[in-house]
């Protein structure tokens, strides 16, 4: 989802933190089957701080400073072990 934004006199695209995104589902279906895909739409502009809030957390991710507890996404979830039913 690419976008032109005007900065000064210079036309930059700006980074996937600029704006919000709404996330959703949406019905698919061919002779294989139905499932449910994303349906991604761009919101409006973040606010300056969420702005540097969006650049500290990809510098940190880039970095190879977060990482993923996974057992503490599970007890969250409900779940004890990692869903195997799920090819994804």
């Amino acid at each position: 989802m690419s976008a032109k934004v005007k900065n000064g006199e210079q036309i930059i695209n700006p980074p996937s933190w600029y704006y919000s995104y709404t996330l959703t589902t949406k019905p698919q279906s061919n002779d294989k089957g139905d499932w449910y895909s994303w349906d991604i739409k761009r919101g409006d502009v973040v606010s300056a701080n969420q702005y540097e809030e969006g650049k500290r957390f990809h510098n940190a991710v880039k970095k190879g400073s977060v990482e993923v507890n996974y057992e503490q996404a599970n007890e969250s979830s409900g779940k004890d072990k990692p869903d195997t039913d799920n090819p994804f």
